[in-house]
């Protein structure tokens, strides 16, 4: 995000499906290959205290949220790796690389296409975690394709094929990512994931009625050469209300990026903890690449308003709650409402507003931004942060009003004139959506072009959930953490629960410890019992969704 510098401060006045379940890879559960011995390919690493110094300075060029750089190397099944045939014909190929130092690593390749049923994972090499399945869902004509991180600086990646698959597979990489900052483990309920002290969780009591808003939001990885940066965007709806995969950011986020460089972009949904500031996280919902549909063209916000947007590629799960924001055009202002984001790549936080937003400039576009200032509440003062940009802010009717360029605002005691916090109750400064739509000088294309193509005149849309986004969302009652009741707790076989209120349970999302879901059940009845007798001992998550998609989760003690 752009953090505006003290001198020119002056000028510039879950529902989870159970096809989203975690399968270990193919050798994890193979006794033939427990003690297997696969060589190191060691594809080199960098200073990171050197890597921070140096996004210091690009961090204030670019407005970006740098946290990894790429390692190109290319691997492939012909030349590297390890084949094991399996006593019932099925194969697997294993690559093991180390990136000395890394925080976490992953992989891009240029070049992926697996036949259905064949699946590929990427493990740490101390087997403490993993990613995947990656299958042939992932497949593009263009076959580029990133995966997610694992912790660790030595990972593997493994390809399984079962002995009954048909059809021809393609695999090599471009290179890996070598991450050195914005990097914690979940796996640890109370571990912080790098944003500031004084961010609110999006499941906090600040995010109540508000939880279509945060379905619609994403965490946006980006490459751009050699770097990998992090910002925010936003699902939204169109004109003709067809769901149609349109994400909304800032500019600044992906100017220059190449084309070949936006189809390796990780879009992550639903990103967020089931609690507030606690319950399991779910990192699975995500998809790799965009495709440009027009932006502003100005600067990242120099002579204009900040915009871009993009098409997800590939097709969203319609199990994910996935939801599109409604929007205003008309250049209405508003006194109150809230920013959803991911201030430096952490899960989903929420800021709020109370007070009206004051039309203004950031570079040289008269009346281009949203001035907000933040105020505290009852869990604590949200702010913004690299990584934040990008992300909507929403008037008081929950329609997108603005995205965020950037500004000066900062939890207490992160004040830094060389970033440009200044404080909690400082600025920030959105790019109006109204600009967005028809305001910018020499646009590639206006926003209203891509969501109004037909002009059919609509200046205000509602939001709605996915695949059903003629459906204006309404707001339900809010599911509180006391209207769900399980007992006994400890428990040595099974639980009892209860959900009260008018609230129909959907479903029970089952987690371990370290956040991957192992059950989940579809009750008939808002009460009834949950057999844990088969579960070895230890911490259990019990995620309960509403029709509604609010969600509470409570934690279990197995003994």
């Amino acid at each position: 995000m752009n953090k505006i510098f003290t001198l020119l401060a002056v000028s510039l006045v879950f529902t989870i499906s159970a096809q989203q379940q975690l399968t270990p890879p193919q050798s994890w559960h193979t006794p033939s290959l427990e003690d297997i011995s696969l060589n190191i390919e060691h594809i080199g690493t960098f200073d990171h205290a050197t890597l921070l110094d140096e996004d210091v300075v690009l961090s204030a060029e670019t407005g970006r949220e740098f946290y990894g750089r790429i390692l190109f190397e290319n691997f492939s099944p012909e030349t590297s790796g390890t084949w094991t045939e399996l006593a019932d014909g099925s194969k697997i190929w294993q690559l093991k690389i180390k990136s000395e130092n890394a925080l976490a690593v992953c992989a891009f390749f240029d070049d992926y296409h697996v036949p259905d049923g064949a699946s590929l994972w990427i493990w740490s090499a101390d087997k403490s975690f993993f990613e995947g399945p990656y299958t042939s869902e992932h497949n593009n004509d263009h076959g580029r394709m990133g995966t997610d991180e694992v912790y660790g600086d030595e990972a593997v990646i493994e390809y399984y094929q079962p002995a009954d698959v048909v059809g021809e597979f393609s695999l090599t990489t471009y290179g890996f990512g070598h991450f050195y900052n914005h990097i914690h483990d979940y796996r640890d309920e109370w571990q912080r994931g790098g944003s500031q002290s004084c961010e609110v969780d999006v499941n906090c009591p600040e995010g109540f009625g508000w939880e279509g808003h945060r379905d619609a939001v994403t965490r946006m990885r980006i490459t751009d050469g050699q770097f990998i940066f992090l910002c925010t965007g936003v699902m939204v709806n169109n004109a003709a209300r067809n769901c149609d995969q349109i994400m909304l950011t800032a500019f600044h986020c992906t100017e220059g990026v190449s084309d070949a460089d936006l189809l390796l972009m990780q879009v992550r949904f639903n990103y967020e903890r089931a609690g507030c500031a606690s319950g399991a996280i779910v990192t699975t919902h995500s998809r790799t690449g965009v495709l440009e549909l027009a932006h502003s063209n100005d600067g990242g916000g120099n002579n204009g308003s900040d915009f871009a947007c993009y098409m997800v590629e590939d097709e969203i799960s319609d199990t994910w709650p996935v939801f599109y924001a409604g929007w205003d055009a008309s250049g209405a202002g508003s006194s109150s409402g809230v920013s959803i984001h991911h201030p430096s790549g952490d899960i989903k936080k929420v800021s709020t507003y109370s007070s009206a937003l004051v039309s203004s400039n950031w570079g040289f576009a008269n009346n281009s931004h949203w001035r907000v200032n933040w105020v505290a509440t009852e869990t604590n003062h949200g702010v913004t942060e690299g990584g934040s940009s990008g992300s909507p802010i929403f008037n008081a009717d929950g329609q997108i009003i603005g995205t965020l360029t950037g500004g000066s605002s900062c939890c207490e005691g992160k004040e830094d004139p060389n970033s440009g916090c200044v404080g909690e109750n400082a600025p920030d400064w959105y790019g109006k959506f109204s600009y967005h739509w028809d305001g910018n000088n020499n646009p590639t294309a206006d926003l209203k072009d891509v969501l109004d193509p037909t002009n059919s005149g609509v200046e205000e849309l509602f939001g709605a959930y996915a695949p059903n986004c003629n459906e204006a969302w309404v707001t339900v009652p809010e599911l509180e953490w006391n209207n769900v009741g399980v007992f006994p707790n400890p428990t040595t076989s099974s639980v009892t629960f209860n959900l009260e209120g008018k609230f129909q349970l959907a479903t029970i999302g089952v987690y371990n410890a370290m956040g991957q879901q192992i059950d989940l059940i579809r009750p008939a009845y808002n009460t009834g019992e949950i057999d844990l007798d088969g579960f070895q001992s230890g911490i259990y998550y019990l995620t309960f969704t509403t029709e509604s998609n609010q969600q509470v989760t409570k934690k279990v003690t197995k003994i």
